[in-house]
């Protein structure tokens, strides 16, 4: 076991204050996540980074190492690296970042963001087909991919520019990261970009720093995270998240 992947739930959002901990279908937010991504068997170690030790009790009984990170993160990427810098976790050289708030996540979006590091990019994640609606909704990040499976850009924006045979396709991107622990370290050692922070997307700062990023592309949509009230909302009305009996 090679892989270790860190579910970073902060419960301190700015958007969704408490999130890992509201309830859908009677349950917290990040239990679904963690059992979903438990579910998965990828022969992997799973560990949730939080900032709030309610989030901690609240996957009791999961079998799941939890770790209470600093508040002062600015992203989930810098809760992550400082769990995989703990010397417990030192032999780890693939780690995955699943966010909190992804309970729609299929097993293939792991896989495929792994599968982008085993061909040789430092930082791997996965995408899906934009639904139309989504489109408009800057709390639904989109990539632009070439033809070799690069990451281009990210935006929460659509591009407005004509497509034409050159023009990069665009995807919905979804809350998962691959890394190397090289690449890890390397993106919190980057100085932020204004990009970064004017579109409140961490991805830019590798990317924009000259990182590659792979994409792995999946045949069908996917339910988007839960980021403000009314993804909340959808999400307790839903019948596609992964609830099993316990």
């Amino acid at each position: 076991m090679h892989t270790l992947i860190v579910i970073p739930a902060r419960f301190g959002s700015v958007r969704l204050p408490g999130k890992p901990l509201c309830e859908i279908g009677g349950e917290p937010l990040v239990r679904i996540v963690v059992r979903n991504v438990l579910n998965f068997d990828l022969d992997a170690h799973v560990v949730l980074a939080t900032d709030d030790v309610r989030v901690e009790k609240a996957i009791t009984g999961l079998g799941v190492q939890s770790v209470v990170t600093s508040q002062k993160h600015r992203s989930g990427t810098e809760r992550v690296a400082e769990v995989t810098e703990r010397p417990e976790f030192a032999e780890f050289e693939r780690i995955v970042n699943i966010q909190g708030d992804q309970p729609y996540l299929p097993r293939e979006a792991a896989v495929g963001a792994l599968e982008q590091i085993a061909a040789g990019f430092p930082i791997g994640t996965a995408a899906v087909p934009l639904q139309a609606q989504q489109g408009s909704n800057r709390n639904r990040v989109k990539v632009a991919v070439n033809r070799e499976g690069h990451a281009l850009s990210f935006s929460r924006e659509m591009p407005t520019a004509p497509k034409d045979d050159n023009t990069p396709d665009v995807f919905l991107h979804l809350g998962i990261y691959a890394y190397t622990r090289e690449a890890l370290i390397n993106w919190v050692s980057l100085p932020p970009t204004a990009a970064e922070s004017d579109e409140n997307l961490e991805q830019l700062r590798p990317l924009l720093h000259g990182t590659p990023i792979g994409v792995a592309l999946l045949d069908e949509p996917v339910e988007s995270g839960v980021d403000t009230l009314d993804d909340l909302r959808h999400a307790q009305l839903s019948t596609a998240l992964p609830r099993t009996n316990e």
